[in-house]
Order: structure tokens, then C-alpha cells, then sequence
């Protein structure tokens, strides 16, 4: 979620008044992990896809960013075959 791992001009962001220390070291280590992790898997062949909390209002709007990012190489997902009627994110591959 946003508040544990954070991302540039988000709202859900904030730091507790007390143990500011502690959390910015937290925070931050959080957010050096996701880019250790992040860049580990596509070393590995996989294509990451980030979805922060504050963007998961509308599921048929997270379909949507979901799809127009897969490969178009995988059979039946991304933009050429964007389906509109379901709100359910794709079957896995």
C-alpha cells in the first residue's frame, strides 16, 4: 500500500508524529527493498506491474492499466484484445 511503501505526491503518505526516525528508516528501507525486488524479477523475465492503493478506486479502471501493460507476445492479453465487459482482472497465464 501506499503508506507503507510510498510513491512521489501521494496523499495516503504520511509520516506519525512520534518515532519519526524509526519510520523514515522503515519507509525507506521498504522502499529500497521494492526496488531490489522489482529489479530482480525482471532480470528474472518477468514484467512487473506496479498498482498503488490510491489507484484502486475503480477495479474496471485497474483492468484496464493491468491489460494495456501485458505483452502483447501472451496469447489473448493486452491491447489488442482488451475485453470491457468484465471488472474481474485476467485469468492468470
Amino acid at each position: 500500500g501506499c503508506f507503507w511503501h510510498r510513491h512521489p505526491g501521494c496523499r495516503m503518505t504520511s509520516v506519525p508524529k512520534t518515532r519519526a526516525d524509526y519510520w523514515d528508516a522503515k519507509f525507506t528501507a521498504n522502499m529500497e527493498r521494492d526496488i531490489r525486488v522489482r529489479r530482480q524479477l525482471e532480470e528474472a523475465g518477468w514484467t512487473v506491474i506496479v498498482i498503488w492503493e490510491c489507484a484502486t478506486r475503480d477495479a474496471a479502471d485497474i483492468v484496464a492499466f493491468v491489460r494495456d501493460r501485458l505483452p502483447a507476445a501472451v496469447p489473448g492479453r493486452g491491447p489488442q484484445s482488451r475485453r470491457t465487459t468484465s471488472a474481474m482482472p485476467p485469468d492468470p497465464v
